[in-house]
């Protein structure tokens, strides 16, 4: 009877009268069909194989086809050794003691063991070699160190822990996963409290700074009050020498314009911080002393706060210069000394590697410069960058 899962052959007992037999090589439930029942004899009564002569060859049946395709080959003898890159063909007599029927089985590739040069099948284990561990011998170079190998439980790729960390009893926050100091329960970064397994509200101390541009407001109409003044003074002294005033009120118009628009052209920066440690910045522009609408920066998210100077006056600066000489010789000076001849300098928030972003100041003080941002960084934790 052929096995229906492996597909060995085997013989039913004597007097075996059941419809299912398990096969005793996989375990498998075979069915006794009426053609294997009939043959239900003793082992000394079963008839002969038919033996293969030279004149007449009959065909194999398909049971005994199957089964010699599932018969193990035998093992060559230890002595037929060889290479390890040369793959040796074993013959008919060496692959099995049965005749395999078919051609492409006759020939089987076989290579030899990495250990013993035995001759196995490939993707086969040595059933000599691999039955045991053995230790291997570390050759580097010509110098051979005889120590055994450490167990496959160690050098196991799966094992979930291969490795032994030196700090592993440093304790570290749950939060954001920082290393907490040596017996400390608050973490430093995020303020978490280890102890009650939530954040520490942390508070800070309230800040409010607001810097005018080189010159803060009450300074700057102090100036425009003198300007005005002057002019009309000149005004008096030229009726009391008995020269025509319309002049003076002709040029008034345009000389308030113009001074308003030199000394009440700035901006106006406001840094505030609240007791949660949120960081604003407010700049708010005033053109001719009129504020238009202020801009809102969140300093959280940037890299850091960057200053420098720079002295680089354009082709506008020059346009306003020659348009302020028509209207009187010392409006032009004025401008010009402040926005060509003086150097300048700058406060910007910073990303991408210290590029200026935000621009949070621009004008001539050096003082006024380092004070907004040493301010800025200290309120908002930036770094600064030169």
């Amino acid at each position: 009877m052929i096995c229906q899962g492996c597909g060995q052959s085997f013989s039913l007992p004597a007097g075996y009268s059941r419809s299912k037999i398990q096969c005793s090589g996989c375990g498998v439930i075979c069915t006794v069909t009426a053609e294997t029942a009939s043959d239900r004899t003793a082992p000394s009564q079963k008839r002969p194989s038919r033996q293969l002569s030279q004149a007449t060859v009959t065909e194999p049946s398909i049971e005994d086809q199957a089964a010699a395709l599932w018969q193990e080959p035998a093992s060559p003898p230890p002595s037929a050794l060889a290479d390890e890159s040369t793959p040796v063909f074993a013959d008919e007599s060496t692959v099995a003691p049965v005749a395999d029927p078919l051609p492409t089985r006759r020939k089987e590739l076989l290579v030899p063991c990495r250990r013993c040069g035995k001759l196995i099948r490939r993707q086969r284990e040595c059933p000599d070699c691999d039955a045991a561990e053995e230790p291997l011998i570390a050759k580097i170079g010509s110098l051979e160190l005889d120590e055994p190998s450490p167990p496959r439980s160690i050098l196991d790729e799966d094992d979930p822990t291969p490795y032994q960390l030196a700090d592993k009893d440093i304790p570290t926050c749950p939060s954001c996963r920082k290393e907490l100091p040596k017996g400390g329960v608050v973490c430093p970064g995020c303020g978490f409290d280890r102890r009650n397994n939530r954040k520490v509200t942390r508070e800070f101390e309230p800040i409010h700074r607001v810097w005018d541009a080189d010159m803060s407001l009450e300074t700057r109409l102090r100036w425009l009050a003198a300007a005005q003044g002057f002019h009309w003074l000149l005004a008096l002294l030229a009726v009391l020498a008995g020269q025509s005033v319309w002049p003076f009120f002709i040029a008034w118009p345009f000389f308030t314009a113009m001074l308003c628009f030199v000394l009440g052209t700035f901006d106006r920066i406001t840094l505030t911080r609240d007791r949660r440690g949120r960081t604003r910045l407010i700049k708010q522009w005033r053109c001719f002393f009129v504020p238009l609408q202020p801009v809102t920066t969140e300093v959280r998210g940037f890299e850091g706060v960057t200053t420098g100077r720079w002295h680089d006056a354009g082709l506008l600066e020059w346009l306003v210069v020659i348009n302020l000489i028509p209207l009187g010789l010392i409006p032009a000076i004025i401008y010009w000394y402040n926005a060509i001849h003086c150097q300048h300098c700058h406060v910007a928030l910073a990303l991408n590697h210290g590029h200026a972003e935000v621009w949070v100041y621009r004008g001539r003080s050096e003082q006024q410069m380092n004070d907004i941002a040493d301010t800025l960084g200290n309120a908002s934790g930036l770094r600064r960058i030169v």
